[in-house]
């Protein structure tokens, strides 16, 4: 090895030591918004690979590192990891579109990019990857912290990527520059394009809504419907009618108030977002056959358009469908992701408790589902404080007169429905909380006290939670306009709807609508109905729907 070679090569350690800070710093910044496996899998790369870069800066180099540099396996071995680890994410989501999974691929691929660069052109790459990264920060969140951290860590990648290009391009006779005047020269560009960041801040048109929904997912539902449930989705629907699926019974039509039609079924919550649990997803059961030949339940067919996504839209409590489709463990019909318009003959009880599809109507058993079931009742720890302090008190107030088991929800289900029908408003334009937005439940419940059946269904469960009952949120629809002329009932993208269940020791899950509580109307009106009946509660007759 010549002197060129012996300048050159610590000088391209160090530099591909800082881009992996960088990769680590916009790892950490997805971290902020919530950890899942991927970061974890991320984080855990990057220390392994600076481990081994930094045992490259000694004046004599360990003989295994020069067998693990040189060695012809490391070329194809992050390449193999990076598939099995796109695998994996294509089994946990069942597709391989949609922006949780194009996110999460990412994550998983820019930390594993790391081990296969040696070129300035490969530095270029991985420093894109890592702007694209910290872009999609703000597809989950918009605030001061995820600004700050997106900032500095882009400054880091920039910075990093410069580094290595003028440590590549070098030779013995050129000057090795010190650490910092990458860093410098990256800060002087940034406050030359300062001035245009802050014109463009003033003329640049203003967007309404979050830049997660802009443009709207291309593989998200037409329904509206996700495998998550983030701020604002719902009330975006409100004012559409689109058509979300069509439906024609054999015999019997259920009244407004039972048309509640189930999907996703949301059990993960960060403080921030809630999110399908994928073990649950993935657990199959089968209906009883006694109960496919109740006389209550109700046959019928559904057109459904295609929304490229696995789960499905079935009235509640399903039982069973044709077309592939299955119930996952917590009763939400699932299938492979829908790519045209189908075709579904389903078969649905209206009045189900469907606890009885689980047998868990003995207290042994609940105690053993409830065991079974953690992931309904955690809630993240810190966050929403006076959503506990309320929990305690309501526990403490009704402990005084007991006169039920300790594991019976209904009296906590009645006094927090009791609360939201004497204190609270429906309105599809609910001021924003003031805080951090990991405690917006706490803003809502003691501050706004104004929402929609996202903030009602979430507030709710956090609360039965907090009072250390199993609860989740369902999403679906509710309503539907039926033709007396044709007899097909069409569901429109406003009767998108947000409710809860709420575990019952020997009864199963609960279905409990707080929204209700709070606005009848929109349980007890049709599509076009609620539509024109919303516009008026936004318009201030929120109170008069209420006492009539």
């Amino acid at each position: 090895m010549n002197k060129a070679a012996h300048q050159t090569a610590p000088s391209l350690l160090k530099a591909r030591l800082w881009m992996n800070a960088a990769v680590v710093s916009a790892l950490l910044a997805h971290a902020l918004q919530g950890w899942n496996w991927a970061i974890a899998a991320g984080l855990l790369s990057c220390a392994l690979c600076a481990a081994v870069q930094w045992f490259g800066l000694r004046a004599q180099p360990p003989r295994w590192y020069a067998e693990l540099t040189q060695a012809a396996w490391l070329r194809w071995l992050a390449p193999l990891v990076a598939a099995i680890a796109v695998g994996v994410l294509a089994w946990q989501f069942r597709t391989v579109f949609g922006r949780e999974v194009g996110v999460t691929s990412l994550t998983v691929l820019t930390a594993f990019k790391l081990w296969e660069y040696n070129k300035a052109r490969d530095a270029q790459i991985l420093a894109g990857l890592l702007f694209f990264l910290l872009l999609s920060v703000f597809l989950r969140q918009e605030s001061a912290l995820a600004l700050a951290t997106v900032i500095f860590s882009a400054v880091l990648a920039l910075s990093a990527w410069v580094y290595f290009i003028a440590q590549d391009g070098g030779d013995a006779n050129d000057h090795i520059q010190p650490w910092y005047a990458p860093l410098r020269e990256t800060l002087r560009l940034a406050l030359y394009g300062l001035p245009l960041a802050i014109l463009l801040f003033f003329v640049f048109p203003r967007i309404a809504g979050p830049l997660w929904g802009l443009p709207q997912d291309s593989h998200s539902s037409k329904l509206g419907l996700s495998n998550s449930l983030e701020p604002g989705r719902f009330a975006k629907l409100a004012g559409s009618d689109e058509l979300a699926f069509r439906v024609k019974f054999k015999d019997t039509v259920p009244t407004h108030a039972q048309r509640y039609w189930r999907g996703p079924v949301l059990s993960e919550f960060d403080g921030l977002l809630w999110k399908v649990n994928a073990a649950a997803e993935a657990k199959r059961i089968q209906t009883d056959k006694n109960l496919l030949a109740n006389p209550q339940a109700i046959a019928y067919t559904m057109l459904a358009e295609p929304h490229k996504q696995t789960f499905r839209v079935l009235l509640d409590t399903p039982l069973k469908a044709d077309a592939g489709i299955e119930l996952s463990s917590q009763a939400s019909p699932v299938s492979e992701p829908m790519l045209e318009r189908e075709t579904i003959q389903a078969l649905s009880h209206p009045n189900l408790q469907w606890g009885e599809l689980r047998e868990a109507n003995t207290p042994r058993a609940a105690t053993a589902q409830r065991l079974a079931l953690q992931n309904e009742i955690d809630l993240p720890a810190g966050l929403n404080p006076r959503s506990f302090a309320f929990a305690a008190q309501l526990r403490n107030a009704l402990a005084q007169n007991q006169t039920f088991a300790d594991n019976d929800p209904t009296p906590y289900v009645a006094a927090i429905l009791a609360l939201y029908r004497d204190n609270f408003t429906y309105s599809l334009e609910p001021p924003t909380p003031k805080g951090r937005p990991q405690d917006a439940i706490d803003g809502f419940l003691f501050d706004t006290k104004t929402g929609y059946c996202e903030h009602f269904a979430a507030s709710f469960v956090v609360l039965m939670r907090a009072l250390d009952f199993p609860a989740r949120i369902v999403t679906g629809y509710q309503g539907g306009d039926l033709n007396p002329q044709d007899g097909w009932m069409v569901v429109s993208q406003n009767a998108a709807h947000a409710w809860a269940e709420v575990l019952h020791p020997t009864q199963g899950w609960l279905r409990i609508d707080p929204t209700a509580a709070v606005a009848p109307w929109r349980v007890e009106l049709g599509g076009r109905q609620l539509q024109d009946t919303a516009d008026k509660a936004s318009a201030g007759l929120q109170g008069l729907l209420k006492n009539t």
